[in-house]
């Protein structure tokens, strides 16, 4: 998401729903270069941490590929109905 500079309510709607459809199909998701004003935002929501855990959000995605390798559980690399953004 490092190109995601703002996010408003109805981006927050639209991601939540994202999530949840993914979380549903027992998708790992991990949110990579999360910039200040949309995590502020998901955050005052409680996205974060109640629906996007704070060890879901990674630097970058090679902190991702890090975080990944290095908690097999409940973390590991991505399979074939995994998603990084």
């Amino acid at each position: 998401m490092e190109s995601v500079s703002y996010i408003d309510l109805s981006g927050v709607y639209a991601l939540k729903e994202a999530v949840t459809v993914l979380q549903d199909r027992n998708i790992k998701l991990l949110v990579t270069g999360l910039q200040a004003q949309p995590k502020d935002m998901l955050t005052e929501v409680r996205m974060i941490p109640y629906i996007i855990p704070e060890d879901a959000l990674c630097r970058d995605f090679q902190s991702a590929i890090k975080t990944l390798s290095a908690s097999p559980a409940p973390y590991h690399y991505p399979q074939k109905n995994e998603i990084l953004i």
